[in-house]
Parts: C-alpha cells; structure tokens; sequence
C-alpha cells in the first residue's frame, strides 16, 4: 500500500513538472506576446490527456483495492470456520482420555527388543512421558506411535480417524487453498500464509504434514504437495518430525 502511494504522488509530480514545461514552452505566461488559439487548444488536450489518464489509473488502484477487501473478507471468513472447528475439537476432553488410555495400552504391547537401538531408547523416553491433555497433541503421539514403533503407514491412521479430524483437515486445506489460488503478489500470498501458520500448533501443522505426504487420493495430493511448498506451510516443523527422512521424502514428492 505504501508503495503503491509512493507511485501515484510520482506520477502526480511528473505530470505538474510536464505542464509547467510545457506552459513555459508555449510562452503562456509572457503577456507581450499575443495569445496563440492554437497553443491554448494544444495546452487543453494535454491537460484532459493527463485527467484522462489519472482518471484511468485512479481507476484501476480502486478496483484493486476493491478485489483486496473482497478476498480479504473471504480470507477471514474461512479463517473463522476452520478456527471454530478447532475449538470444538480442543473441548473434547473425553476424547483425549480415551486417545491417551488407547496409547498406553498400545505402547505396553511393543516389544522393545523388537525396536532397532536408536528407536527403543525414544520409545522408552516416550513412554514415561505424561498424558497429553491437549487434543492435538493426543492424536499426534497416537499417530508417531503407530508410524515409527508399530511401522503403520500415516494413510492407514487417517482412515482410521478420518470420522474425527476430517473436518478438520479439510477446513485447514480450503483456507490455504484460497491463498494458493489468489492472483495475488507472492508477498502478498507470503503475508497470507504467515497469518495462516501462526494461528496453527506444531502437532497441527505435523499432522497436516503427514495428511498431505500420505494422502491416498494421488491426485489431491498432488495438489496439495504444490500448494504447501508454494506457501511454505511445513518449514517451521521440518526439524520435528517423526523420521528424519520425511522432509527429505516431502521435497522429493513436490
């Protein structure tokens, strides 16, 4: 917006200083020469070309603007359903116990000499850790226990508990989809996505990773994979995953 003002007081500036020449050119403002018609008739179509396109440009700045305030609008709007559906999901507090009480009892059945070295020193780490109490975070371990310890794909939990999150994962893809798909500078679509990314937890943002790099349907994923890397959705969680191979995995699918 800045920018654009900076602009338009330029090209102000550049159309006064070409009158001034020009007037000064036409000898307009010597009162002993006698009047020129003809220089009159010529100042008056440069001066209606100027307004004329002034005019245009002016135009065009508030149709613009016009198409900023209407995706604006939209932008918000579906920022604010996915955010609602969320809430309803962090109040699910019943949920969360019964998540919890099904990741103790699945890491309890893990025989630990069945986990390379590496990973059984997590496991136990992980073990001992405390029950999650945020929802998020509940499906999170839930979906790092059953991909790194019990070697099920990501596609099979989000068959598994698609009833739950499905919502969620689909109002999450719409609002990025709206930036994705905007006309929009990429500094503006980069503004977008910030907005987006800081309204979003880690464990979110992870399981919309996972969602995205194991969907089943190939061609959403296609889409979705080219829509993540442009709006750099996952670079803040890149370091946190659950194997050190999937960002690697991520680039290389995109």
């Amino acid at each position: 917006m800045k920018n654009e003002t900076t602009w338009y007081i330029a090209i102000l500036l550049v159309c006064a200083v070409c009158a001034g020449l020009f007037l000064w050119r036409a000898e307009l403002f010597n009162f002993q020469v006698q009047i020129d018609s003809q220089k009159f008739s010529d100042f008056g179509s440069f001066v209606g070309g100027i307004f004329g396109t002034l005019s245009f440009i002016w135009l065009i700045f508030t149709l613009r603007e016009a198409k900023t305030q209407s995706f604006d609008n939209s932008f918000y709007n579906h920022l604010a359903v996915h955010e609602s559906v969320v809430r309803d999901l962090l109040v699910k507090g019943q949920h969360i116990k019964i998540i919890n009480d099904e990741i103790t009892t699945r890491l309890d059945k893990i025989p630990p000499e069945s986990l390379t070295e590496e990973v059984r020193s997590e496991y136990h780490n992980y073990k001992n850790k405390p029950d999650a109490n945020d929802y998020f975070e509940a499906l999170y371990r839930m979906l790092h226990i059953q991909y790194k310890y019990e070697n099920r794909t990501p596609d099979k939990y989000f068959k598994d508990y698609t009833w739950q999150i499905g919502h969620f994962l689909r109002s999450f893809t719409s609002v990025a989809e709206l930036v994705f798909e905007a006309t929009f500078s990429e500094e503006k679509k980069s503004f977008y996505s910030r907005v987006i990314k800081s309204r979003a937890t880690d464990d979110e943002l992870r399981l919309i990773f996972y969602f995205v790099i194991f969907n089943s349907n190939l061609q959403e994923r296609s889409k979705l994979l080219r829509m993540s890397r442009a709006l750099h959705l996952f670079e803040n969680i890149k370091d946190s995953l659950i194997k050190s191979d999937d960002w690697k995995k991520y680039i290389e699918m995109s």
